[in-house]
């Protein structure tokens, strides 16, 4: 698998912007992260190069095999660049690449009532040999569930943002805490509800019938 994040920024002459959403919801995950840079006659023949190659999303343990990126182009006036995206099912998204390529240390946890994602220890894909590869990361992570506890530096709507640079990268982590959609639950509590009241209607009925067929043999 190219560790392409780290070797595109590294090779490019001029700075590296990247912006990395993320929309949750109670059973997936959008990753889609743009990759941006000056507009030159360098950087667009290295970043044409690197769009012809396939990028690995995340390797199925279960199924033996490789996920890979959509990709698509990014060519402004003066900005030039790559888009990179994927869906994940589930807890797929734990096993990201680009997730792994900026956190040594990081979790996607799902459990019965919330959906957690955190990092620890900076993102070390701002440097790399002493050479600074990134000089601006934009973390926005977009859901309508509600977060009970987040440590965004910027709220919007129902995106949470981070913004992350070469000053404080080194000490600025997220995490951010879902609370499930809990609307199947109550679906299912309805649905068994009705089951219910229409066994003990079913019997109520059965009864009053075997009555009146009692008092009319009378």
């Amino acid at each position: 698998m190219k560790k392409f994040l780290l070797l595109i920024c590294l090779l490019l002459i001029t700075g590296c912007d990247v912006t990395y959403n993320l929309t949750v919801t109670d059973n997936s995950v959008m990753e889609s992260s743009d990759f941006v840079y000056k507009k030159s006659n360098d950087n667009k023949k290295i970043v044409q190069d690197y769009y012809k190659g396939k990028y690995v999303s995340y390797y199925d343990m279960d199924l033996k095999t490789d996920n890979y990126y959509s990709k698509k182009k990014i060519d402004t006036l003066n900005k030039i660049g790559m888009n990179l995206s994927y869906n994940y099912k589930n807890e797929k998204y734990q096993n990201s690449s680009l997730f792994d390529q900026c956190y040594y240390k990081k979790s996607f946890i799902k459990g019965k009532k919330y959906i957690i994602i955190k990092t620890e220890g900076g993102a070390r894909c701002f440097n790399k040999d002493n050479d600074e590869l990134i000089d601006s990361l934009t973390i926005n992570i977009t859901s309508k569930l509600k977060a009970v506890k987040n440590n965004a530096d910027k709220v919007k709507g129902d995106t949470y943002i981070w913004k992350l640079t070469q000053d404080n990268y080194n000490s600025k982590d997220i995490f951010i805490k879902f609370k499930r959609d809990d609307s199947n639950n109550v679906l299912l509590i309805l649905l068994f509800a009705f089951v219910i009241i229409g066994f003990i209607s079913i019997v109520i009925m059965g009864y009053i019938a075997i009555k009146n067929k009692k008092n009319n043999e009378l």
